[in-house]
């Protein structure tokens, strides 16, 4: 196991090192630059390539891992890889910092104390990679509690997409994810206060991250009214929103635009049938997609959560995708952190499509088969592969 993924981590950084030169030259450099015409490096065949290659070669990762044979020797060809693609990354690349989505991008209060601190893409390329690095380094101790071999860390160290969205460009939403999974470490050794302190700030990230309140206020206890309000001080303090509506708050598609979630294409075939309002059928699916994450919740062991907490928290941030209007690649990073504690690979498939959204933002045209092209085969794995199923359980490597 160990040789292979050796192997493996030399091929996957000889193909980082090209993605990182590749994104440094101008659009009229590329092999593909003569028949078309989008300045995005997402929209080029040299980028869509060199990407299929790295998630081939991620997917063969995850399945040596499985085997907890490796040990300490492949543990560490895990992470020194791991921390090698992403200084090749970081040091190399030339990544287009801004969003490139079809759906509106809300500003959190997170990101917008973060892009206050870090005014520079290269600090805040910095910042990204260190709170991704530190998310990677809680995985063991999660793995080890869940009953799962530690190798699986792989799962996100090699994700190209965490690796992409932290040292490419430098998104700081990962923060939020961190402390989403410190809090999740801290309320399994029932250290009920720090974990309801962190989980507070993780709130003030992408609303999205909501999705998870009802699982952490069933480990919380009485702590967690804490952190829903430390989390809504964040927003009302940020004053981050004012004047704009609560659709364009959660990321609601642009007139015309039909995204790639379940929710917008719900309230396009209701305009034509029932209303003319978006607002019934989002508050249908989200009411029924938070009833289906609170029975499950209540439904957690909360004398022995270890092996719960991760995998309902990935079904819960994942799950509810299926029905958030905002649905951006960097959301499925949070997939790639949980992903280990599921037998469920949907999320690979999140990974392989997610930058398509990019493609669709550097293009005119975007509809409802761009994002059909994008979401229905992860969607359509997720549903059918069982999220959220537990993994059966092995001795840790």
């Amino acid at each position: 196991m160990t040789l292979k993924l050796v192997s493996l981590s030399a091929a996957s950084a000889a193909l980082y090192a090209v993605i990182a030169r590749v994104s440094a030259l101008p659009g009229a450099a590329y092999f593909s630059s003569e028949w078309y015409d989008a300045p995005s490096y997402e929209c080029s065949v040299e980028f869509w390539v060199l990407w299929l290659g790295l998630v081939g070669l991620y997917a063969i990762a995850v399945h040596l891992a499985r085997d907890a044979r490796g040990g300490r020797p492949a543990m560490t060809v895990i992470i020194v890889a791991a921390l090698a693609f992403r200084a090749i990354v970081l040091w190399s690349s030339a990544f287009d910092a801004e969003p490139r989505a079809a759906f509106l991008q809300s500003p959190t209060p997170l990101t917008t104390l973060g892009n206050e601190l870090l005014p520079s893409e290269t600090t805040r390329r910095l910042a990204a990679t260190g709170f991704d690095v530190a998310a990677m380094a809680l995985a063991p101790s999660l793995l080890t509690a869940a009953g799962l071999p530690v190798t699986l860390v792989v799962v996100h160290a090699w994700n190209p997409l965490a690796i992409i969205e932290s040292s490419g460009r430098g998104r700081l939403e990962l923060a939020a994810f961190f402390l989403l999974l410190w809090s999740i470490k801290r309320a399994q050794k029932g250290q009920r206060a720090g974990a309801a302190a962190l989980y507070g700030a993780c709130l003030t990230g992408p609303l999205t991250l909501v999705s998870t309140a009802p699982l952490m206020t069933r480990l919380l206890g009485s702590r967690g009214a804490l952190a829903v309000g430390i989390g809504t001080a964040g927003w009302w303090l940020s004053g981050v929103g004012v004047g704009a509506t609560w659709l364009e708050r959660i990321g609601w598609p642009p007139e015309g635009l039909v995204g790639g979630s379940l929710t917008p294409v719900l309230s396009a075939l209701a305009s034509l049938f029932v209303t003319r309002s978006p607002w019934p059928p989002l508050a249908l699916a989200i009411g029924v997609g938070f009833t289906v994450i609170t029975v499950r919740a209540l439904r957690i062991d909360t004398k022995n959560p270890s092996g719960q907490i991760p995998r309902e928290a990935l079904f819960a941030s994942v799950g509810l995708l299926f029905v958030a209007p905002e649905v951006l690649p960097v959301m499925f990073v949070l997939a790639a952190y949980l992903g280990a504690y599921t037998h469920n690979r949907g999320w690979l498939f999140f990974t392989a499509t997610a930058p398509v959204s990019y493609v669709a933002g550097a293009i005119s045209g975007f509809g409802f088969w761009m994002g059909f092209a994008q979401f229905f085969l992860p969607f359509t794995a997720l549903v059918f592969w069982g999220l959220g199923r537990p993994p059966p359980r092995r001795a840790a490597g």
